[in-house]
């Protein structure tokens, strides 16, 4: 068909699919859920199919005439004024209704036999209708459009007969049985359909003269929607064991079948937005013929936002489940707020649209999960009362299904009346604020917060405080250097992602946060605010975590906040630099090992690792090795201390450490070329093997040949390698300096290499002396020459306004559009000055080793974990050093300028093992955990033990 017809089926299809989806999915939810419950109780169906069929039929005239009485303004607003494309949407519309209610009934009645051959007739029809048309060269889009009704219309009759067999005779309907949440759910299955189809239609109506990007956006999400057709097989057969679940009062049921599709959907979606990244560009090319306007980031988007539709639709069908439909309007409505409001934030129409889908799946996830968190954690009463169905009558209740007799019955219905009047938790009459008169805002405003922090989990309470004090503190220096601390290596991953130079000479995973940043918002704070969020998080988990050592919150709390206040950390979280998420991720590792070695010690490991940890253990490795290329090496020494440490889980260690750094290198070799991300040039790669060669010739010139040193001097003069080359404590002075033929030395790679091979075997100790030397940061507590430039580089918060020369080249950032952005703004000025003047006052020589040195910091926390190892006599704790010492040896190995950053991590780990002096009192195996209720351990002494509030 023509492009004009194209378009117009495109929006056809967009309508058929959202507003019919969301009028009739919600009446097959609510017959299967209403006939689920009757299954499930032995009772009758007959009378809800014979009530969910007239619902349907009245509900399918309503539509068919409101579309006859607008079709005029629909056929010129919508199908360029093709009135017959109206009528197909009425036919379409009416087919659906069909189908949904025939699947209802089958599915409430466990025949999924039945609707699984109403779904694969269905499928059949439309390929065959479709073939036939193309066959016989029919360009018109009503004849495909018709295809939308007679399909679905023929596969219902097709089964009908199951449906109509499966019946019994029953009593009638109760009220609210059936329909009760129908309007809610019809709102919210509208919500949920416009979100899905929102991006076509928006890029549609914000750029009315681009339909060929209509077509392909619609194409894409084609592509990126196919898992949907799993969780499409799912959802009937999940409301149907969720609702015999709610209906049994069975929460342990419930909530396995919930996790356990969460985490199918979870991992077929993410394994499908992997193939969308690599493969999704050309097959909306090959497959549909569509102009190749997306992009690998178009579809990854497009994915990342599909992942979070299905786990909403996931989480949607519990919601029907237990009645809680309200839980979904909300969702949705949020969703809805973010589908209008984000496509105004971006000129880029395609760009806006996507971003808007994205936030909108995952704010909706966000909300069901929240909404859920109550349910999934509550007991069988609490279970079934957190529904908002009404309730059915005496006669109904589930004593067959559930097994429950009278006397149980009545003896719950004792316990539920006590909870009320005893003010139990769970009971709204439980939570008492004390009376206020007129002028006791404050009073009252303070009583509301002791009410809300009363309900907070005593657990939870400690991480809770900790986040927000963090946070509060990293705010102000958000603030202070809005929209964030702009260094060289900034401006780099800005040149790289917005000229698409991009190169994997630094991370390719960071550099893609500043582009989604740059493009979502026009600006970098959303990826320093972000930063700030997770290290929070991070040290929030550390805080809570060191508990099992038996270090009281008075005394992590504080550790965690003075590494948020610090002007040497606190202002780091700020940066736009790669090495911060690195720091963030190497934090987490670490805390998840005290989270580990502390069950160990206290006696309640059993060889496995918790989910929450393997999942938070998976994230620090892969953050660690993606975050930073050399960064692999510490995830890997991290995983060796805890397989010392942590008996039974080794092989699950060493595989999750195996499978991270083969999928880090994996990336770094093969995936990132095949995307087109730049390898870095070869003499970036070994430009401290040249920095090693010039300390070498400077100190013993004797060891290099005639040859040598011609070889050396097509690179760069010999004053070049004798003079700045001389510096064994940067090499940045040598290779950033225009003396040195980046050119010849690329195509001199191999030989330079060769003569550094030499140059080792000849006298080891040179080479040697020029890495340990250049490691100064990372072993020396104190700082080498000033006047060699030895002091630690801790990068000042001024930008040049060349942007250290970016703006001067015709390549580089002289016209960008995000020029104006890339400086700082802070948002008070007075903050500015204090927070630059914090910085400054601790940069003092006498001040550096102990704000600024991660050397000092490194050997403070072996001293500390020692001491408390002889403490416990408990040797698993020597594990708790593994990623500062696999961050001190990575940049001993390999380090090509002091700086601060390199050993980062380092320090956050040594301020939080400040928290451990405390401990070291304690001479037993473990301590009594927050939640002090369970028995201690038949081997240990309860006077021995450390009680922890």
């Amino acid at each position: 068909m023509g492009q004009e017809a194209a378009d117009s089926f495109s929006v056809f299809w967009a309508i058929v699919f959202s507003v019919g989806i969301g009028l009739f999915f919600p009446l097959e939810q609510e017959l299967t859920r209403a006939i689920a419950d009757r299954h499930a109780r032995a009772v009758g169906t007959t009378p809800l199919v014979r009530r969910g069929a007239a619902s349907t039929l009245g509900l399918a005239c309503a539509t068919l005439g409101l579309l006859t009485l607008g079709s005029s303004p629909l056929a010129d607003a919508l199908f360029a004024g093709d009135r017959s494309l109206v009528s197909a949407l009425g036919g379409a519309l009416l087919g659906l209704a069909c189908a949904h209610a025939t699947r209802g009934v089958l599915a409430g009645l466990g025949a999924f036999s039945g609707y699984g051959a109403q779904l694969a007739l269905d499928a059949v029809l439309r390929l065959l209708l479709t073939g036939a048309l193309a066959a016989a060269g029919n360009s018109s889009a009503l004849a495909y459009a018709l295809v939308l009704t007679a399909a679905p219309v023929l596969a219902s009759l097709a089964v009908l007969p199951t449906a109509v067999r499966r019946t019994a005779p029953g009593p009638g309907p109760l009220p609210g049985e059936l329909g009760a949440g129908a309007g809610a759910l019809i709102i919210s299955t509208l919500l949920t359909q416009g979100a899905a189809n929102a991006p076509v239609i928006t890029v549609r109506l914000l750029a009315p003269d681009r339909a060929a990007l209509a077509s392909a956006l619609l194409y894409g999400l084609v592509l990126v929607r196919i898992p949907q057709f799993l969780v499409a097989s799912l959802q009937a057969s999940l409301l149907v064991r969720l609702t015999h679940a709610h209906t049994r009062l069975d929460p342990a049921g419930f909530r396995r079948a919930l996790l356990t599709c969460v985490a199918l959907v979870t991992g077929v979606a993410s394994g499908w937005m992997l193939l969308c990244a690599l493969l999704g560009p050309m097959a909306n090319v090959a497959l549909f013929a569509a102009e190749p306007l997306l992009d690998t980031a178009d579809f990854v988007l497009l994915a990342f936002g599909s992942t979070g539709f299905l786990l909403a639709l996931v989480l949607g069908n519990a919601a029907v489940a237990a009645g809680r439909r309200g839980a979904q309007v909300l969702a949705w409505s949020c969703a809805s707020c973010l589908l209008l409001a984000l496509p105004a934030l971006s000129d880029d129409a395609l760009w806006g649209a996507e971003l808007a889908f994205a936030a909108a799946a995952w704010a909706a996830t966000l909300v069901l999960l929240l909404s859920f968190r109550s349910l999934l954690g509550s007991d069988a009463q609490e279970f079934s009362a957190m529904s908002d169905t009404p309730p059915r009558s005496s006669e109904d209740a589930p004593i067959a299904a559930t097994g429950t007799s009278s006397r149980q019955r009545h003896i719950g219905g004792e316990q539920m009346d006590r909870m009320r009047l005893s003010g139990a938790p769970g009971s709204r009459q439980g939570l008492h604020l004390p009376r206020v008169g007129s002028g006791g805002g404050l009073v009252a405003a303070a009583a509301k917060a002791r009410a809300l922090w009363s309900r907070v989990p005593p657990a939870l309470r400690l991480p809770l405080a900790v986040f927000l004090a963090c946070q509060a503190c990293y705010l102000l220096w958000w603030a202070a250097f809005f929209p964030g601390v702009i260094t060289k290596d900034s401006v780099v991953y800005i040149w790289q992602v917005t000229t698409g130079h991009w190169r994997s000479d630094h991370s390719a995973l960071y550099s893609s946060l500043v582009w989604f940043s740059l493009r979502s918002t026009g600006d970098l704070w959303a990826l320093t605010l972000l930063q700030t969020i997770a290290m929070s998080a991070v040290l929030a988990y550390a805080c809570a975590s060191l508990r099992a050592l038996g270090v009281r919150g008075r005394w992590s709390a504080p550790a965690a906040v003075v590494c948020a206040a610090a002007p040497s950390l606190g202002s780091f979280t700020v940066f736009v630099w790669k090495d911060v998420p690195f720091t963030i991720c190497a934090v987490l590792v670490f805390a998840v090992a005290v989270q580990l070695v502390g069950r160990r010690v206290h006696g309640t490991w059993n060889g496995r690792l918790r989910r929450s940890e393997l999942l938070l253990l998976c994230i620090g490795f892969m953050g660690v090795g993606l975050f930073r290329n050399n960064g692999f090496p510490v995830s890997v020494m991290a995983a060796l201390a805890l397989l010392l440490a942590l008996p039974g889980a080794r092989r699950l260690i060493a595989a999750l450490a195996a499978a991270t750094t083969a999928l880090t290198l994996s990336l770094m070799l093969v995936i990132y070329p095949a995307a087109g991300i730049e390898r870095p040039s070869k003499t970036f790669v070994y430009n401290l093997h040249y920095a090693d060669l010039a300390v070498a010739y400077s100190r013993q010139p004797s060891l290099f040949t005639a040859d040598d040193l011609r070889l050396m001097s097509q690179v760069a003069p010999l004053s070049h390698w004798r003079g700045p080359g001389a510096n064994c404590y940067a090499a940045d002075p040598f290779y950033y300096n225009p003396a040195l033929d980046k050119a010849a030395a690329e195509r001199l790679t191999e030989p330079l290499v060769r003569l550094w091979w030499r140059t080792l075997r000849k006298a080891p100790q040179q080479i040697l002396d020029a890495r340990l030397c250049r490691a100064h940061i990372a072993w020396a507590v104190f700082p080498g020459p000033p006047d060699q430039g030895a002091r630690t580089w801790t990068n000042g918060t001024s930008i040049p306004t060349n942007l250290w020369g970016f703006t001067e080249w015709e390549w580089g950032l002289k016209d960008s559009p995000y020029l104006p952005v890339i400086k700082t703004r802070p948002l008070s000025q007075d903050l500015n000055d204090a927070a630059t003047f914090g910085r400054y006052a601790f940069h003092v020589p006498q001040l550096e080793w102990l704000f600024w040195r991660g050397a000092t910091w490194s050997y403070a926390t072996y001293v500390l974990i020692a001491l408390l190892t002889r403490a416990r006599r408990c040797r698993p704790l020597l594990a708790l050093a593994g990623v500062t010492l696999g961050v001190q040896l990575t940049v001993l190995a390999a380090n090509p300028a002091p700086c601060f950053r390199y050993m980062a991590t380092p320090m956050f780990i040594g301020v939080l093992c400040l928290s451990l002096i405390p401990a070291l009192r304690a001479t037993v195996d473990g301590v009594v955990p927050p939640r002090a209720s369970r028995p201690l351990p038949s081997t240990t002494s309860t006077s021995e033990v450390e009680h922890v509030p």
